[in-house]
C-alpha cells in the first residue's frame, strides 16, 4: 500500500511524519509470519534498513546512510524514516514495515533537519520512479532473510558487516542524549554528562541491535534504543 498524501503519519514513539500532499512518499508493507516460528527481528531489521537506504542512493547525489535506529539520512539531513513492527490482525500476526521518503517538498515547520531528494539534487523527482525500487528491494530483503534461515549466521555476518558500512557516523564522535529514567547511567561519570547528554566513539550496531560505543574514557557501552537517543 503506498500513497503520496499521508495524514497523522506515524512514527517512532511519540513522533509524527507529516508531509504537503503530492510531495513526498508513503509506503506500508506486511508480510505474514508463520506460527510457531522464529524469525531474527533484528537481522530482518538491518536487512529492510539497507534495502530502502540502497533504493534511495539511486535516486541521490548525495551519500545515504543510515542512522540507528531506522533513519535514512545523508551526513547532515535526515530523508527518510522507516517504522518495523510485528502487528496482530485477525489473530494473525505480520512483520510492518512503514516508509515515509521526503521527495520533493522544500520546506517544514519546525523540522530544521529534514531533507527532500528535490532539495539534494537541485531537481523535482517522478514520485512513481520510486515505487518499483523500494518495493522490489524491500520484498526482494524479505525473501532473501526467510530463504535463508538455515544459514543465518553466515548471512548475520555479512549484513552486519555491509551495514557498519553505511551507518551513519561509524567511528565518530556523537552526542546521545540518556533517558532520565535509565538505571545504567551511574556508569557514564557525572562530570562526562551535560544537560543529559554525554559524548562518545560510535563503533557499531551489535546482533541484538543497540549501539556499541566508547567513552572518552576509555570505557566501552552497549545501549538499546529507548535508553539513549542519538542527537542528530
Amino acid at each position: 500500500m503506498y500513497t503520496f498524501n499521508q495524514s497523522q503519519g506515524k512514527g517512532q514513539p511519540g513522533k509524527v511524519w507529516e508531509g504537503l500532499a503530492g510531495q513526498n512518499l508513503a509506503i506500508s508493507i506486511a508480510f505474514p509470519l508463520l506460527d510457531n516460528s522464529e524469525y531474527p527481528l533484528i537481522m530482518i531489521n538491518k536487512a529492510m534498513s539497507m534495502a530502502v537506504r540502497n533504493a534511495l542512493q539511486l535516486f541521490s547525489f548525495d551519500l545515504l546512510f543510515i542512522k540507528w535506529p531506522n533513519d535514512i539520512v545523508t551526513n547532515t539531513h535526515k530523508l527518510c524514516g522507516l517504522l518495523m513492527e510485528v502487528i496482530s490482525i485477525a489473530n494473525k500476526k505480520y512483520f510492518l514495515i512503514g516508509i515515509g521518503v521526503n521527495v520533493n517538498q522544500q520546506s517544514w515547520d519546525n523540522q530544521p533537519k529534514a531533507i527532500s531528494l528535490c532539495t539534494i539534487n537541485h531537481a523535482p523527482i517522478d514520485i512513481h520512479s520510486l515505487l518499483e525500487p523500494l518495493i522490489t528491494g524491500v520484498v526482494n530483503a524479505w525473501s532473501n532473510i526467510s530463504l535463508e534461515f538455515s544459514t543465518k549466521d553466515q548471512i548475520g555476518a555479512k549484513l552486519s558487516a555491509d551495514f557498519d558500512q553505511v551507518l551513519w557516523h561509524r567511528e565518530k564522535k556523537i552526542t546521545l542524549q540518556i533517558d532520565t529514567l535509565y538505571q545504567k547511567k551511574k556508569l557514564i561519570a557525572p562530570a562526562l554528562i551535560q544537560k543529559n547528554c554525554f559524548e562518545a566513539l560510535l563503533l557499531g550496531v551489535n546482533d541484538e541491535g543497540c549501539i556499541f560505543i566508547q567513552l572518552p574514557s576509555g570505557d566501552f557501552g552497549i545501549f538499546h534504543y529507548g535508553e539513549v537517543r542519538i542527537v542528530f
